[in-house]
């Protein structure tokens, strides 16, 4: 008994199962037999509910993980030590390269005050940065709570000067939430991918949107 996917002539990838047995003769195999049964809907049943079980068990995690750091936020007043936590757990749940918080000056520049990265190379920590482009186009929108999700640097739709930047820091696709505090813009939560492009998913930016917040009361509590 075999499973195996053909090109049908249509061009389609069916999957099918032959089961068969040997008829013997005298001690010797003279022909097979069996039957050929087209399992196509039954695999692409099966492939769906594994998706739901990957898919159940990232809401878990999700939730596991807003769960815990809702509780370090009510028992301590130790802003570094939540926010390095966060940041922490976001990157390795989201299997992302770096995830840092930004954070404003009163010129819209700021410096990098907490990251995770998957390798010391990619690090920016306390890196100062400012964009040109950021203050011009990006400040109101963040701050009526946009999140913003790049697949791509290199096809998306945003100015050179904000490309230039962020390919000086690896980045090639990038996931950005905002921190506010009350209609204060205090800063970002950026989960990057260095080494390709990426689609983020709907629950990751949830996610990233959800810590932001939790993130924005821990900082009001300090």
């Amino acid at each position: 008994q075999i499973e195996y996917r053909m090109i049908a002539a249509d061009g389609r990838i069916v999957w099918l199962q032959d089961i068969a047995s040997i008829v013997v003769e005298n001690g010797q195999a003279i022909k097979l037999r069996g039957v050929m049964v087209d399992i196509s809907e039954r695999q692409a049943a099966l492939k769906e509910h594994k998706q739901v079980e990957i898919t159940l068990q990232q809401t878990i995690e999700r939730e596991k993980l807003l769960g815990a750091t809702a509780q370090r936020i009510r028992q301590s007043l130790d802003l570094d030590k939540i926010l390095n936590t966060t940041v922490t757990e976001v990157r390795q749940l989201l299997q992302a390269d770096r995830t840092v918080i930004f954070r404003f000056e009163t010129n819209w520049s700021g410096v990098v005050i907490v990251e995770s990265v998957i390798t010391p190379e990619l690090s920016i920590l306390d890196t100062n940065i400012y964009d040109p482009c950021f203050s011009t186009t990006y400040i109101e929108q963040y701050k009526q709570g946009r999140i913003r999700a790049i697949e791509d640097i290199l096809k998306a739709d945003i100015a050179q000067c904000h490309i230039n930047l962020l390919s000086q820091f690896q980045v090639r696709s990038n996931l950005v939430v905002p921190i506010l505090q009350g209609e204060k813009l205090w800063g970002l939560l950026i989960a990057h991918q260095c080494d390709q492009p990426r689609q983020w998913q709907p629950h990751e930016t949830e996610l990233l949107e959800q810590l932001a917040t939790q993130v924005g009361i821990a900082i009001g509590q300090s």
